[in-house]
C-alpha cells in the first residue's frame, strides 16, 4: 500500500513540475512579442531625447542663418547666388553626433 501512495505522489509531482514548466513556456511565448514590442518603443524614445537634447544644446541662439548661407548679389542688388558654409555645417553636425554619443552613453550608464 505504501508503494502504491509513494508512486502516486511521485506521478503527481512530475505532472505538476510538467505542467508548470508548460505553463511558462505558453506564457513566455505569448508576451515575449508584447515586451519586445515596449522596449523598441522605449528605445526610440530614449534615443530621440538624446537627440533633441543633443541638437538643443549645439544649436544656440548664437547659430544664425547668415553663418551657414552666403548670398551674394550682383550690383544691381539681384540674388545672384547662394552658398552653403560646408565647413560650419559639417562642424554643426559632427558636434552634435558627438553629443548624442555622449547622451546615449550616459543613459546607458544610469
Amino acid at each position: 500500500m505504501k508503494r502504491k501512495t509513494f508512486k502516486k505522489r511521485y506521478v503527481i509531482i512530475v505532472i505538476l513540475i510538467v505542467f508548470i514548466i508548460y505553463s511558462f513556456l505558453i506564457i513566455d511565448k505569448n508576451i515575449r512579442p508584447t515586451i519586445l514590442a515596449i522596449s523598441q518603443v522605449k528605445a526610440r524614445m530614449v534615443a530621440t531625447q538624446a537627440i533633441n537634447d543633443a541638437v538643443k544644446e549645439n544649436i544656440g541662439e548664437e547659430l544664425q542663418y547668415k553663418n551657414l548661407i552666403n548670398l551674394n548679389y550682383d550690383n544691381e542688388g539681384k540674388l545672384r547666388t547662394i552658398q552653403n558654409n560646408t565647413m560650419m555645417m559639417t562642424k554643426i553636425s559632427s558636434n552634435i553626433a558627438l553629443a548624442v554619443q555622449d547622451e546615449i552613453r550616459q543613459i546607458g550608464i544610469k
